[in-house]
Parts: C-alpha cells; structure tokens; sequence
C-alpha cells in the first residue's frame, strides 16, 4: 500500500535508528516505516596556524649617541707686565715753634718808681701743623694679566656607535575556518507517521517535547502540524537528519514507540 512520502513494506525487522537504502518489501517488517530524510552537512570550526614571517637575524645599526656640553676655551693667554708702584704716605699731625724764644725790653715802672726799663725774656710759642709723610717709596712690580675664556656648548660624545644582531623568532598568523567532518545526506530512516503511531506513543512524544522546550500544540496524541514543527525545530537544533518523525528522535526524547 502506498501512502504519501511514506511506504509500509512487510519485510525483515530493522533496528530503531538505521539508516536504509531504497526500501523494498522485503526490507521491512509490518507495520514499519520508512521516509526519506535529509542530514545537512556537519562542519567543525578549526583554527589554521600559517608562518608568517620566518625566524632569522636582524642587524640593527645603534647610532652614536651625543650630549652638549660647556666648554670653557681660552681665547688670551695669560702674561706679566712691569708695574710702577707709587710711594706711599700718610698724614701726620706735628708740633712746630710757632715764635722761637726772645727777649724785650719794655717800661717796667710805675707811678711810683718813674721810669724804669726793663728787659724781658719772651718764651717760645708753638702750633700744631699737618704734614704728608712717606711710609713706603716708591717701587716696580711684576703684575700678571690673567688669560681670558669663553664658555662655547659643543657636542660631545657619550656612546659609540654599535651594530646589534637581534635573533628573530618564527611568527604565526591564526585564522578559523569551516571543515567538513560529513557532507549532506539523503538516506531512508525508520519513522513514525500516521499509519503506524497510536494516541498513548503520540502523547508521549508531545510530552517530551515540551519538556525539552519545544511547543507540540495540544497534547491530544495526535500528530498535527504543531507536532511536526516541534519535531522539526529539534532535529535542526540537536543536528538530526530532517525530514518525518524518525526514531532517532524518539530515541533522543526517550520515547518509546511501539
């Protein structure tokens, strides 16, 4: 009897989640069935490490480094002249006869004695002069000229130049790339569908599917649209192969089938 995308072959007892090629009727036991499923491919994420530059030696050329400095430059030579050094003097105070000692006569008489000559010794007056006395005559000395400098900034060399060779090490770049670890596949797989589920293996199913978080509709046991999308969106999600309700999504939801 052929019903749409599914056929129910009386043949030999396959197990729950194998995979068949075209079912014939002596492949299948009564009251199994098998639809044609599709595994989209399996990609795993892979990390590509590539050698991007090559270990080797660079030479490297330090320059010379330099400071400024102050240089202090003679620019007149230091020299020696004859100096004449003027007496030196200072100024003393001095007792000097002001009117040496004399003698005169003068009228020594008075009313009573008439006159009367006399001769009179006159002593000395003195007065204090200031005078300019030498200390130190003159002399000639030898006088040094000091040397002049000027103080210029130039440069001044601190460190050599040096030429380092510096080891390179190997490097890598990392990329990620897609790999295939299966391709995509059309096989037959062992199914439930309408012809050979019943109410209590169809509640189950509803049942585990809401646990898992996946919405079957009304949990009525039977298999509407609601129960296929559910079963759809996890077989998309858990990897399975797409397509009816195989019993490898049974397996995966612990449901047992009948």
């Amino acid at each position: 009897m052929k019903v749409a995308k599914v056929l129910l072959i009386a043949g030999s007892m396959m197990l729950s989640g194998s995979v068949f090629a075209n079912p014939t009727a002596d492949s299948l036991s009564a009251g199994q069935c098998m639809g044609k499923v599709y595994k989209p491919a399996v990609y795993k994420s892979e990390t590509v490490r590539v050698l991007k530059v090559e270990a080797g030696q660079k030479v490297q050329v330090i320059p010379a480094k330099f400071e400024w400095v102050e240089k202090k430059v003679e620019i007149a030579p230091a020299y020696t002249i004859k100096k004449v050094v003027p007496a030196k003097y200072k100024m003393v105070k001095e007792k000097v006869v002001d009117k040496a000692e004399h003698v005169v006569v003068k009228n020594g008489g008075d009313s009573y004695s008439g006159e009367v000559m006399c001769k009179v010794k006159v002593p000395a007056t003195y007065k204090t002069i200031t005078k300019r006395e030498m200390i130190e005559g003159p002399k000639t000395i030898d006088q040094t000229i000091e040397a002049k400098y000027k103080v210029f900034k130039v440069k001044q060399l601190v460190q050599d130049e040096q030429v380092v060779t510096k080891d390179i090490p190997e490097e890598y770049s990392e990329y990620t790339k897609k790999a295939l670890v299966s391709p995509a596949q059309v096989s037959w797989q062992r199914v439930l569908c309408k012809t050979n589920s019943n109410q209590d293996t169809v509640l189950q199913l509803q049942k585990a599917l809401k646990t898992a978080g996946y919405n079957p509709g009304t949990m009525d046991g039977v298999l509407g649209s609601a129960t296929y999308q559910a079963v759809k969106k996890f077989q998309k999600k858990q990897g399975l192969a797409q397509g009816p309700i195989t019993y490898e999504v049974l397996e995966k939801l612990g449901v047992t089938a009948i």
